[in-house]
């Protein structure tokens, strides 16, 4: 089901005193959640808070479909009784047959007990609780909004035929309501308004017996301004096998998401003269099994990758193309492909879709990243882990390898850092982020071999990511070494520089560099003059 990051209503009553405003807000979500259940004529029959969740924008979803009764219209009766005793209306108890309207009076419920901060029938037991909801009358506080306890008194009639929304009009008569005056309904469904409050956040990890939360310091303030910060994207120039997708608007806008959609094969960072190449050292592969052709070669590896890539949608339920997508605008672009943002049709999600040049894919070495960051992806997906970027959905076109991935809103780690300095608890919030998310890649054998802020997402909660698995090596568990060097020199381990083979550890060595940026402000002293120098690495101790 869909995850919502802010947990129950009931932990909010629990937490916060809520604000009219609020209370409007939430009861418009469930009032068209309401509204959407009984036009496809379902009963929930249970809603209380519990059932009412919070997604991470703040706004409410009805959840809890187990007491739900189907093929309900106007008029139409139900015989059974069943409930939640606080939220049940009287004629379920008293009557032997109920209309739709009784999750008209649970909103009636749930309103009151925003506002008021309790039930307004409780007793010290069953019988006299029941005895309330069927005799007795709500009372009010007197400085409780009039709109409020107008809504309130009309969803809380004893007698169904004359409570609101018992009508034929159903839901349209509880938004004709004093207290949604002014709303903008379509707006609303839309999800257009900006929720009154949004829920601090935090994420669940299980380490060995203790289950550690995690929660942002100062989000979704700072990565909304950086988000607001960015400029607006020009049209994008879109192949013609991906052209398919792309909507009519003239102005398309965007905020920063680097993929490091860089060579998969080849790495160069930008400000660095050093380039390093995985294909110049093998894994193993025996040349003599190649096609006699380069074209056959090529055409041979082409197949595989779209054979090993099969369309693949995460939940496997269908096959997906580009024309699922609307293409937005385009995010960055690397030597041998792009990335853009992109909205699926059918689910309304927006995706990260880094597309690979098939042209570019000239080795056995190539195939292989390609293959392996597929899996990379695809397992943090399917184990929903929420510090390793994940997988929607792969597919080829005629000209490009296509991996649809999660949308990070919030830039780069890289694009904080020259924002300016970052402080100590964001520092190691971060930190915490990516001990986790390397912690889930090693694992499962995996080195990520190129972590560096320019790899570390942040989504628009403030979380961080790890990203871009181009250089990947999988394999490789504790002890276990490997040969080929490649990398991003500044945060490459000297082992790599010194020895013929190293370990996982580099991954913890680029950590200690990226800590060290954030913590600091600046690299290390062995990045001098824009220069990158290899024996500082090797030999000079970091400055205290």
């Amino acid at each position: 089901m869909d995850y919502a990051e802010g947990g129950d209503l009931a932990s909010q009553l629990c937490q916060h005193g809520i604000s009219l405003e609020r209370t409007i807000f939430y009861s418009a979500c469930i009032t068209l959640g309401v509204k959407f259940l009984h036009e496809n004529k379902i009963v929930h029959r249970d809603l209380r808070p519990r059932n009412i969740l919070l997604d991470g924008q703040g706004y409410a979803k009805i959840a809890g479909f187990g007491l739900c009764k189907e093929g309900v219209g106007d008029n139409d009766r139900i015989q059974s009784c069943c409930g939640t005793l606080p939220y049940m209306a009287p004629e379920m108890l008293t009557e032997g047959s109920y209309t739709r309207s009784v999750d008209w009076w649970a909103l009636g419920v749930l309103i009151y007990k925003m506002l008021v901060g309790k039930k307004p029938f409780s007793g010290n037991d069953i019988e006299n609780v029941k005895n309330r909801i069927i005799n007795e009358s709500p009372s009010f506080p007197p400085e409780l909004d009039a709109n409020a306890k107008l809504i309130i008194i009309k969803l809380l009639r004893k007698e169904a035929k004359y409570r609101l929304g018992s009508s034929q009009r159903d839901a349209e008569e509880v938004m004709e309501t004093p207290l949604f005056r002014g709303l903008d309904w379509g707006a609303f469904l839309k999800k257009e308004i900006q929720p009154p409050f949004t829920p601090q956040i935090s994420v669940s990890v299980q380490l060995g017996e203790q289950r550690v939360y995690l929660k942002c310091p100062d989000t979704p303030k700072a990565i909304k301004e950086s988000v607001e910060s960015e400029s607006e994207m020009e049209e994008p120039q879109i192949p013609e096998d991906i052209a398919q997708s792309v909507p009519t608007e003239d102005e398309q806008s965007a905020s920063s998401y680097l993929s490091g959609d860089e060579p998969l094969s080849k790495h160069t960072d930008p400000s660095s003269e050093f380039t390093t190449s995985s294909s110049d050292y093998t894994d193993g592969s025996d040349s003599s099994s190649e096609p006699e052709t380069a074209r056959d070669y090529y055409c041979a590896l082409i197949r595989e990758i779209d054979t090993a890539l099969n369309h693949e949608k995460v939940d496997a339920r269908n096959q997906t193309t580009i024309a699922d997508f609307q293409i937005q605008c385009e995010l960055g672009a690397g030597a041998f492909g792009k990335v853009y943002r992109a909205q699926h049709r059918e689910s309304r999600s927006i995706v990260a879709i880094k597309t690979q040049q098939k042209a570019a894919v000239t080795s056995i070495i190539d195939y292989r990243s390609i293959l392996l960051e597929q899996r990379i992806l695809l397992m943090a997906k399917r184990q929903q882990n929420p510090f390793v970027v994940g997988l929607f959905a792969s597919f080829i076109t005629e000209q490009h390898i296509c991996f649809a991935m999660d949308y990070a809103q919030g830039g780069t780690l890289e694009s904080q850092l020259k924002q300016g300095a970052i402080s100590l608890d964001r520092t190691t919030f971060f930190c915490s982020c990516i001990v986790l998310g390397l912690k889930f890649l090693h694992e499962n054998k995996i080195v990520h071999r190129d972590l560096k802020p320019e790899n570390i997402l942040l989504d628009s909660r403030g979380y961080a990511k790890i990203a871009d698995f181009g250089l990947s090596k999988e394999g490789i568990g504790y002890g276990d070494v490997f040969l080929s060097r490649c990398g991003t020199v500044i945060y490459m381990a000297p082992e790599i520089f010194m020895e013929s083979n190293f370990t996982r550890s580099v991954d913890w060595w680029a950590l200690g560099v990226i800590l060290y940026r954030m913590a600091i402000g600046e690299c290390p002293t062995w990045m001098k003059g824009g220069l990158f120098c290899i024996s500082p690495i090797i030999v000079s101790p970091l400055c205290s």
